[in-house]
């Protein structure tokens, strides 16, 4: 485990000069600049970024797990500060979900856990914000959560393949532009909410698996190509909602 306070009383700095690995993170009363050299900080257990009185710059990834870690309930409290970088999930085994302990904002989402594929939440709690893109990273890595995802910046999002789908709420709540990239999926219960911002969504297409909700401003965005997958899909519209086919 790591505090930042304690491990570095005396100093101003920290720079990560590769990948590395710790249990935990403390930054409780820190004032330094943590320099992440745009590399992995691979987080087995939990996050606390304290009164956020220190400063991120040449942001990397917070990878919560690594690629090998066993979810057990970790917790991220980050106190209003900006996760810089991307935040990812990479855990293997387990079965109690992280827990955000206050609303949390980042810059990119990636999820990179096969835990997803098995309907199990990679994260509960609070609000997360996602001011960039969403991403599953590889095939049997899908997002579930059971807490609201926000878009609130200029970003994407992407699905690796039909088996690394969205299964969450995701609110487009923005002033900037949010582009579909490629082919997306979802599953299980997915809600798609659009309250503002512009969505491109050319070139792409959106195919939903079972029980899918649509909330698009009564026709304030236009999805290229809308696919219901599979037999029994349920899709309810709660606003008019639009499509070239």
């Amino acid at each position: 485990s790591i505090s930042m306070a304690h491990g570095l009383q005396n100093s101003t700095s920290c720079t990560l000069n590769s990948n590395r690995d710790c249990k935990n993170i403390s930054f409780t009363n820190w004032t330094g600049t943590f320099d992440m050299n745009t590399v992995f900080l691979r987080i087995y257990g939990n996050i606390d970024f304290g009164s956020s009185l220190f400063t991120i710059i040449n942001a990397g990834s917070w990878q919560m797990g690594g690629t090998t870690g066993v979810m057990n309930g970790q917790t991220i409290k980050t106190n209003g500060k900006v996760v810089s970088g991307t935040l990812s999930f990479g855990y293997t085994s387990g079965s109690t979900s992280v827990v955000l302990l206050d609303d949390v904002t980042c810059v990119q989402l990636q999820n990179q856990s096969p835990l997803g594929s098995t309907i199990l939440p990679i994260f509960t709690g609070q609000t997360l914000y996602v001011l960039g893109n969403i991403i599953t990273s590889s095939a049997g890595r899908s997002l579930h959560t059971t807490t609201p995802i926000k878009m609130i910046g200029t970003g994407s999002i992407t699905t690796f393949s039909s088996n690394a789908e969205l299964c969450c709420d995701i609110e487009i709540n923005t002033a900037g532009t949010i582009t579909f990239v490629g082919s997306i999926f979802t599953n299980q219960n997915f809600k798609l909410k659009h309250t503002s911002g512009t969505v491109i969504t050319a070139g792409s297409t959106f195919t939903m698996g079972s029980n899918t909700t649509l909330d698009t401003n009564n026709t304030a965005m236009t999805f290229n190509t809308l696919t219901l997958n599979g037999t029994g899909t349920v899709l309810t519209l709660i606003t008019d909602c639009r499509c070239n086919q």
